[in-house]
């Protein structure tokens, strides 16, 4: 029946397109293309991102990172790339909670928490 898709066995790369990208995976592929681009095989590299974009992992490498359509996020300059470049919390995750007087928590504005029954409220006399 024209359509179908052909019966076969394990091993088989045609998945690639469609579906869910496991991070075992995903790590894989970041590092194989990690891999090619450092050796100059932009061939390969690319061949990879393309495998990742229609999986709906997106890479920028202009800030070496990578971002999944289900919020996952991270680093394409490995070893960990899972983890955020820089240091940064950008790519779809939650940015750390602010510090003390920064935004938040009943317009505070100073540096420091709040102390004893007084808090912080503005006015005074």
């Amino acid at each position: 029946r024209a359509g179908a898709p052909p019966a076969s066995g394990g091993g088989d790369t045609s998945h690639f397109g469609s579906g869910y990208v496991t991070n075992e995976e995903l790590g894989g592929l970041l590092k194989e293309r990690a891999q090619a681009r450092a050796s100059k095989d932009y061939a390969s590299a690319d061949r990879i991102r393309s495998q990742l974009e229609a999986r709906g992992v997106h890479i920028t490498d202009q800030t070496r990172s990578w971002a999944a359509n289900d919020g996952r996020s991270g680093s394409t300059s490995g070893p960990n790339f899972f983890a955020q470049p820089f240091g940064g919390a950008g790519g779809g995750q939650a940015p750390p909670p602010p510090p003390y007087g920064f935004g938040g928590g009943g317009g505070q504005f100073g540096g420091a928490p709040p102390q004893g029954p007084h808090g912080g409220g503005g006015g005074g006399g």
